[in-house]
């Protein structure tokens, strides 16, 4: 047992209260998040009862910052108590005096947040995109509220959840609810507002405000009519409640802030930093996550606990970073506490609440009580006790202090003698099921390819499957029925067995409609199979979307004609790679194979011929979830972000990617990891890093089909890429030499051969072939002069013959070209014998090169320009001389590399322009507003550190947040939320976008720092910037979309360009918006009915009186356009209470419009057409209100055809 010693230094005191405690309504207290209550606790405490509950399900194991659900955070209200679970997806009622169970209430997902108390009712928020309200007394529904834009689910944190899951913990303000949906800006987060005053029994009335790049995770908090939502590790958002506008927080501390945020007064805490939110500055004050009374402040830390006066400031003079004098304004502290724990490694004193004039803390195991000073009496220590784990959150309510520990524990603290009731945590036996289902079970278990991934069972009878599947393997079963109490049954059987999360969850759905994400399952199976319709080609289909490529399988019992459809639909094609096995009832369909159009990233630059280019046919925009977060995301599996590791490949739907004395494969469509191997802590020969920060950035390794391909300096090990076994080691000839770059052509793998010289170290000097089963020698090959950079292709072997200095230091080169010998050569070999094709001189000092085998081109480059030859005999084609200016960030990573992309060499050292690498020429493209031919260009703002990759679809780089270039649209796209690696990690391949945590080690404030796969969504919102220059020429057609936070290219052409703007480079046009009281709307476009361009209708005006816009081009003659009006009534009962006419150039063409009413109700979009509209220089709509505020959300324009 520890002893904790106490020591204070006291300078001020306050009152102290003898009224019994009252209710804890929510987290912390109350709204502002205070953690203070009024009344006291009794002075004498003792355990009255403990309960031990199932530890939660932390979301973000991988980033201490947000874990916000790392441990129960009960409410009281009366006489009980309330915790919510993500582990059991459950509320529990517990009485407080006894710790009896009351009441247990289910949800289809994880529940991270307390609930918020008041009038008999619960509030709470859970994954599955519900908010619930459930009466104290009974555990009773009163009614849900779907938040979710939609219905799709992803994998989330492990678990089959929302795509907009309830990350903004529920506030009460007043008689309104504040509360978040979403977590990914790129999906789309939102702000909700529930007025309970107007509920009348039912749903409360409601409005959305969305939150554009905000990826909340965290307790909202509510103050001074002001709300605060955290957003992971960024800083805090604030929104004034009565006008709804934004109010700018001017702070940023790297390293600091978390999804814990609190508020008294004016000030804001936020992690460990104080923001004084009226001046507008960060005052310097000890104390993390304090407790306030709105007078005083207390928190704790690594010495003590310490006391501050909110009121007060002083000035107190100090050195900046730079070591300058400089004067700041602190908050200085009333009285500190000075504690000191026996142990060698105490842990932090955390203060977690005050009742009365006490305040409750603990430090490791120990939970103390002390008493504040009344007059002069100093601060003490009133009470002290230890409990059986770590103290992790405390209430203090009906006077009792409830302590929680992490690992699920609830002490009942109370002024009370005798034996402590316990009640651990005991899982009963299991009940054996019945032979039949133990036989199913285990016949379908033989089927796994993967033992340990996602078993679905779709409709279920009692459950017995399900659970007989999760007691005999390590697959994670999902059951989904439409019955709520079969699920019911089978979560509170799974939940006695202890087997609860993760080895079996279950959810209420129909199975037949539930959109569950692609590729999720392993296995999948039924306990009803008949209720599925597999006799329905239609519903076959969306279930076999639902295995994952490579070996998913589904295995249930068949009727003949189910028997007969799927064997049609197999010998028809029209599932792509089924194999299916029908025997004795008894049918078995096999996904086996790729995705059609996916394809690998076998190379750190995608293939053995450094083009930067991806395959994938598959990944395009826009893009949305597939899955996120999870053991993947963990910074073990990671290089620092700024040692510049090993890039990652990706085959056969495995990412291998290495870290620190790791190398870990992981499942690219659930974020599952498949196998950890340890391997040796370093870095080869020939690796490119940033030593700025002497860290050692790994060791080269590539992937095929059937081996990984793992090289340190004196031998390479071929690992079995199922299981990272390890097949063979391969070694060279030589025990010299020592192993570079690889390359894998055919069966051969292509080495640059290390060799120490004496002045250079280690320097490439030659390139062998080896065979790359057994490791043979098959040829080796000596330069003139050194092999720093090589390309393979074609049969050929390309590589530049030269001294590079500091070639692979590429921090302390930085926007330089290295130095270089005179003598320089580009070479080719035949890659099967090894002799020499051709060489010839450059005068280039190469630091990129990649091969085309389309075009049979090698591509050579530096900072100052490029150079092409023919592949085939080394002729010029063309060259390039031309300064890369580069772009925003870090551009000595981009500065030499081009992109080999078809016909297309894609210039990203900036500006981001394109050449036919057949010629030179540069690209070009259709500028969408006025027809002309304009330069290919994409680009990118914002800070960024590493270099572009390509598919046919994308592009994707980093540009401040992670990012693409949409090549169908020619627009940028951010995927706000988080921030890929400072190499690239944003790969298309398997048909997914891979996006691990190679951000791992930036303390910077993005959101958050996870690990994501993404896919093609179709109805996800994309919004974009452009590199177009606006015009000047006259429009042949355009849109403007009034309220979008982007431009996007609809298919028909139509560039819809955002107004107002919102920073980003792109073309406009000059536009007026009138009206005396303008308000700006917009909505998820999911919301939206009825309309051909949705997400142009889901944001708009009201309160406007005439939109004008000017018409590019000079002296323009009059002509005639389509002119087409988009309106949506936003809100909800609207028809006969918003009415107005409608001009086009002072005409007018609507007379009494409703929009409610012609639209068929309130979301619906309406598009009103009008053609043969005069116009020389402008287009001007107008709008005369006879009820309500007139409104408008787009209008589109388009020149008709000039007679002849």
């Amino acid at each position: 047992m520890r002893r904790i010693l106490f020591l204070v230094t006291w300078m001020c005191a306050v009152p102290v209260s003898l009224t019994p405690a009252a209710d804890w309504p929510m987290w912390r207290h109350d709204p502002a998040r205070s953690g203070a209550a009024v009344d006291a606790l009794p002075s004498t405490l003792s355990v009255a009862w403990w309960r031990d509950l199932p530890a939660n399900h932390i979301a973000w194991g991988e980033d201490p910052r947000i874990q916000f659900d790392a441990t129960h955070e009960p409410i009281v209200v009366g006489q009980t108590l309330l915790v919510a679970s993500s582990r059991t997806d459950s509320v529990t009622a517990l009485d407080t005096r006894s710790g009896q169970v009351r009441w247990e209430f289910f949800t289809n997902g994880p529940i991270r947040f307390a609930p918020v108390a008041q009038d008999g009712r619960i509030y709470f928020g859970s994954d599955d995109g519900h908010l619930y309200c459930v009466a104290i007394a009974s555990g009773k529904l009163i009614w849900k509220f779907d938040a979710a834009a939609t219905g799709r689910l992803v994998l989330g944190n492990e678990r089959l959840i929302s795509v907009w899951p309830l990350r903004g913990g529920v506030v009460l303000g007043g008689d309104k609810l504040f509360f978040t949906a979403g977590v990914w800006p790129f999906e789309g987060t939102s702000l909700f507002t529930l007025d309970l005053a107007a509920a009348n029994g039912g749903v409360p009335p409601h409005e959305v405000t969305q939150l554009d790049t905000v990826a909340p995770q965290g307790y909202l908090v509510y103050n001074n009519q002001r709300l605060y939502i955290p957003g992971g590790r960024a800083k805090a958002t604030c929104i004034d409640i009565p006008t709804g506008k934004v109010i700018a927080l001017n702070y940023n501390s790297p390293g600091k802030t978390d999804y814990h945020i609190t508020s008294a007064g004016p000030m804001l805490f936020h992690g460990d930093k104080v923001f004084h939110t009226q001046l507008g500055r960060v005052m310097p004050c000890e104390g993390r996550r304090p407790v306030s009374d709105g007078r005083q402040l207390f928190g704790g830390g690594a010495k003590g606990v310490v006391a501050f006066d909110l009121g007060m400031r002083q000035t107190v003079k100090g050195k900046d970073r730079k070591g300058n004098d400089v004067e700041k304004e602190v908050v200085p502290s009333l009285w500190k506490l000075s504690i000191a724990a026996e142990g060698e490694k105490p842990g932090p004193l955390e203060v977690y609440c005050k009742a009365g004039g006490r305040l409750y803390g603990a430090r490791d195991s120990s939970v103390f009580a002390i008493q504040l000073g009344a007059g002069k009496t100093a601060p003490k220590v009133a009470w002290q006790q230890t409990v059986e784990g770590q103290p992790a959150s405390m209430v203090a309510a009906d006077d009792r202090l409830f302590v929680v520990t992490r690992a699920g524990r609830i002490y009942s603290f109370a002024d009370t003698k005798g034996t402590a009731k316990a009640f651990p945590l005991k899982p009963s036996a299991a009940k054996p099921a019945a032979p039949q289902v133990q036989q199913q079970a285990k016949q379908i278990i033989q089927r796994a390819s993967d033992p340990s991934g996602y078993c679905l069972v779709l409709g279920l009878t009692n459950g017995e499957l399900a659970l007989e599947l999760a007691r005999r393997s390590d697959l994670r079963v999902i059951a989904i029925d439409a019955d709520p109490q079969v699920v019911d049954g089978l979560r509170r059987r799974a939940l006695a067995e202890g087997i609860y999360s993760p080895a079996l969850v279950a959810r209420v759905a129909d199975p037949k409609t539930v959109q569950l994400p692609p590729y999720l399952a392993t296995l999948m199976t039924s306990e009803r199979p008949q209720s599925l319709e597999l006799s329905n080609a239609v519903q076959v289909a969306r279930l076999y979307a639902i295995l994952r490529p490579y070996g998913g399988c589904w295995s249930a019992s068949l009727t003949g004609a189910e028997a007969g459809i799927l064997r049609q639909l197999v010998q028809q094609q029209t599932l792509p790679g089924a194999e299916l096995d029908v025997r004795d009832s008894w049918g078995t369909l096999v996904r086996a194979g790729a995705l059609p159009g996916a394809a690998d990233w076998t190379h750190e630059y995608g293939d053995a011929a450094n083009t930067l280019m991806s395959q994938d046919q598959l990944v395009k925009a826009p893009l949305g979830l597939l899955w996120f977060g999870g053991p993947a995301s963990h910074g073990e599996l990671y290089y620092n972000r700024h040692f510049w590791g090993p890039g990652l490949t990706v085959v056969d739907g495995r990412m291998v990617v290495q870290g620190p004395g790791l190398l870990t494969s992981i499942d690219i469509y659930t974020g599952r990891v498949l196998w950890k191997v340890k391997v040796e802590d370093g870095s080869g020969p020939g690796r490119r890093g940033t030593f700025f920060e002497k860290g050692k950035p790994g060791f080269h390794f590539v992937a095929v089909s059937d081996s990984v391909y793992l090289v340190y300096a004196d031998r390479c090990l071929r690992l079995d890429p199922r299981s990272g076994k390890t097949l063979a080691e391969l070694k060279l000839a030589s025990p010299e030499d020592r192993w570079g770059k690889v390359r894998v052509w055919q069966d051969q793998l292509l080495v640059t051969v290390f060799r120490q010289r004496e002045k250079l170290g280690l320097v490439p000097l030659a390139i062998t072939a080896l065979g790359r089963y057994q490791g043979e020698h098959r040829w080796t090959r000596d330069a003139s002069y050194g092999v720093p950079l090589m390309a393979v292709g074609k049969e050929k072997v390309y590589f530049f013959d030269g001294v590079l200095s500091g070639l692979y230091d590429a921090w302390k080169r930085r926007g330089l070209v290295p130095e270089s010998e005179p003598f320089r050569y580009l070479k080719a070999l035949d890659a099967r014998t090894g002799k020499p094709v051709w060489e010839r001189t450059t005068g280039r000092v190469v630091t990129w090169l990649g091969y085309s085998q389309q075009h049979d081109t090698l591509v050579v480059s530096n900072k100052r320009g490029i150079d092409a030859v023919r592949g085939k005999d080394g002729e010029e084609l063309w060259q390039k001389n031309e300064e890369a200016p580069g772009f925003g960030g870090h551009p000595e990573n981009v500065w030499d590399k081009v992109i080999l992309s078809g016909d297309l060499v894609i210039d990203q050292r900036g500006p981001g322009r394109a050449f036919q690498i057949q010629n030179g020429e540069a690209a070009e493209q259709t500028h969408p507003i006025t027809g002309e031919s304009v330069p290919w260009e994409f680009t990118k703002t914002g800070h960024h550190c590493n270099y572009a990759i390509a598919s046919p679809h994308l592009l994707t780089f980093r540009a401040d947040v992670a990012g693409f270039f949409d090549r169908a649209t020619m627009g940028s796209a951010r995927l706000s939320g988080f921030r890929s690696g400072c190499r690239n990690s944003l790969i298309p391949a398997g048909g997914v976008l891979n996006a691990p945590n190679y951000a791992h080690g930036c303390s910077c404030s993005y959101n958050l720092f996870t690990s994501l796969g993404l896919m093609h969504v179709p109805d996800v919102d994309l919004w974009t910037y452009n590199a177009l220059q606006s015009p000047k020429a006259a429009s042949q057609r355009f849109g403007i979309n009034l309220g979008a936070p982007g431009d996007r290219l609809a298919d028909d052409g139509t560039l819809w360009m955002e107004f107002p703007k919102t920073g980003d480079p792109s073309a406009s046009l000059e536009v007026q918006v009138q009206g005396e009281t303008p308000k700006w709307f917009r909505q998820h476009s999911s919301k939206v009915r009825g309309g051909r361009l949705n997400w142009v209708a889901a944001s708009g005006v009201e309160g406007v009186s005439k939109v004008r816009v000017t018409l590019p081009g000079l002296e323009l003659p009059q002509r005639r356009y389509q002119v087409n009006l988009f309106f949506l009534e936003p809100e909800q009962g609207q028809v006969g209470q918003r009415v107005f006419d409608v001009a086009i150039q002072g005409r007018e063409v609507l007379k009494d419009l409703d929009v409610a009413q012609q639209a068929g109700g309130s979301q619906r979009s309406l598009e009103r057409q009008f053609t043969g509209v005069l116009a020389k220089d402008h287009i001007e709509v107008s709008f005369r209100a006879t009820r309500g505020l007139p409104l408008i959300c787009a209008l589109e324009v388009i020149a008709e055809p000039e007679s002849p």
